[in-house]
């Protein structure tokens, strides 16, 4: 009968720094291949050639996680303000809850609408022939990356103070624009015009839906 062997401090070590670096290793190639051609990156992936590449919903639960980081470094101290003045509204009650969402449920709150954006995706990209589970894939990797694009943006915002209607429209070129990258190779067909329009449409649904999602759920819990 053969032994198992025993667990030392030296294997544990061991087994952590190959954990560490072959998931390093993975998720640096994911990045770079989302950046120069992130449709083929994904169609490869959703036709078999995985080994290189992070796994999607790890790689959506990493970005997710240090993107909500982000977030709560940069309002800790608005949301600091808004709890030490005497009398706290319900404007500010609900704002103090979605960003309490947003910083302990960012992932959970995207991974939990991942079906969602599965079947939005089937149903906006019709002439695609991905399923319902392949599009949830594709989905993991370009909200990833996009979340990525905006973590420079959010810092330079912290910086600049930008106004609320420049902030919304700044992050809608960068949602759009590289979504339109992605499905230049993504989407076949000629008729790219199309492609632009169901892109812009794409944009708006997903991440109109996890807004309001969050808001949802704040205005709910305030009410209470």
């Amino acid at each position: 009968m053969r032994q198992n062997k025993r667990i030392t401090f030296k294997g544990l070590l061991e087994e952590a720094w190959h954990t560490i670096t072959h998931v390093e290793e993975g998720f640096i190639h994911t990045v770079i291949a989302l950046a120069k051609r992130p449709g083929k990156m994904i169609g490869e992936y959703i036709h078999g050639n995985r080994k290189p590449y992070q796994k999607p919903f790890p790689f959506l639960f990493i970005v997710t996680t240090v993107y909500a980081l982000m977030l709560y470094w940069l309002h800790y101290n608005n949301e600091k303000h808004l709890l030490e003045q005497t009398s706290v509204d319900f404007h500010t009650r609900f704002i103090l809850k979605a960003s309490y969402l947003e910083s302990k449920f960012y992932s959970w709150l995207h991974i939990g609408l991942l079906p969602v954006y599965g079947l939005l995706s089937l149903i906006i990209y019709r002439q695609v022939k991905y399923n319902w589970a392949e599009w949830m894939v594709a989905c993991c990797y370009i909200i990833s990356f996009i979340l990525l694009l905006l973590i420079p943006y959010q810092l330079c915002n912290k910086i600049f103070d930008f106004s609320n209607t420049a902030n919304f429209y700044i992050q809608l070129i960068i949602i759009v624009c590289y979504s339109i990258i992605v499905s230049a190779d993504l989407v076949p067909g000629r008729f790219r015009l199309l492609v632009v329009f169901q892109t812009f449409l794409w944009c708006f649904t997903v991440f109109s839906l996890f807004l309001y999602t969050v808001q949802g759920i704040a205005w709910l819990l305030t009410v209470k």
